[in-house]
Order: C-alpha cells, then structure tokens, then sequence
C-alpha cells in the first residue's frame, strides 16, 4: 500500500495536522508492505 500525506507544514512547526503526519510518516513504514510519502509546502518554522 503506498501513502501520500499532503500538509501544509511539517514539524518542527507545533501543530495537530503537521504533528500527526509525521508520527504516523514514522510509524506505518514498520508495517509490511506500507510506503510513505510526504509532501509539505514548508518545512516550517521553530
């Protein structure tokens, strides 16, 4: 299964979204079979 998570900023930046697309862009690629991606506008900032 192949996954795209699309956001609009991505940690470090503190936020619901951003946070809970890069835990589970960490934690699905363990499953077998799963590929991740992730595209962000901005990587964000501190």
């Amino acid at each position: 299964m192949r996954i795209l998570f699309i956001s609009r900023a991505y940690p470090p930046v503190i936020g619901g979204i951003e946070n809970q697309n890069y835990e589970l862009s960490r934690w699905l690629p363990k499953v077998p079979g799963v590929e991740i991606k992730t595209i962000a506008n901005t990587r964000g900032r501190k």
